[in-house]
């Protein structure tokens, strides 16, 4: 048995994980379980659903204390992703680069032709808006088409920045859940986004994103995403 938990709660945080418990139980014979006191901490439960909920390598949940998962260590900055480096850290030959959800996103035919926009970032949004000006230059630079900014459903705390940079040139795109972001991601014809859960994401549906740099961060370069620094 193996139960996980999770250190930190962001969306790239979990999905730095997502490859691990299905390797256990497929080439262990192990059975995953996740910590349910874990749960209330998650910033965001659509997360915790996402990533963990619709995993079908997890079992259930347990009030047994987690052995794996973010209570285990930190990984390298190196040429490899969190993603490689925590399958090491589990005892696992390392193998994946790249994070993995088991939700199928659904095509939205209405933004095939977009560029989806979304620089939102809870860790690094001082760093933003510190650098909203330089950054606007480079997504306007970098954006093909039509341009749609990604705007919220209920407040998360952030989406301001998006519509203080972009809402003078493009019309903004509601999201209604994580769910249908991660529809967004597969449906766009581009996404542009920050160095927060969307890059991760991006990633794990596909790649092909370009991602804005606001600080090096090797773990969390993808080699299926495109990076542009500051």
């Amino acid at each position: 048995m193996k139960i996980f938990g999770i250190k930190h709660h962001g969306l790239g945080d979990s999905l730095a994980f997502s490859t691990i418990p299905q390797r256990f139980t497929e080439e262990k014979g192990l059975n995953c379980y996740f910590y349910e006191y874990d749960i209330q901490n998650f910033k965001n439960k659509e997360i915790y659903n996402l990533v963990w909920g619709m995993n079908p390598f997890i079992k259930g949940i347990t009030n047994i204390y987690p052995d794996s998962g973010g209570n285990i260590g930190s990984t390298k900055s190196d040429e490899h992703t969190v993603v490689w480096h925590f399958e090491r850290l589990h005892g696992l030959e390392p193998k994946n680069e790249i994070p993995k959800i088991y939700y199928e996103p659904k095509v939205l035919e209405e933004l095939k032709e977009y560029t989806i926009i979304d620089v939102n970032s809870f860790h690094y949004y001082k760093k933003i808006f510190e650098n909203r000006h330089e950054i606007k230059e480079l997504v306007m630079s970098i954006a093909k088409g039509k341009c749609l900014f990604v705007g919220y459903d209920r407040t998360i705390g952030v989406e301001e920045i998006n519509s203080t940079l972009f809402a003078q040139e493009y019309d903004s795109f509601k999201i209604h859940s994580l769910l249908h972001y991660c529809d967004v991601l597969n449906s766009c014809k581009q996404f542009i986004g920050a160095n927060s859960g969307c890059n991760s994401l991006a990633a794990a549906i596909g790649g092909g994103a370009d991602i804005i740099m606001t600080e090096e961060n090797k773990g969390y370069t993808f080699p299926n995403n495109n990076y542009h620094y500051l």
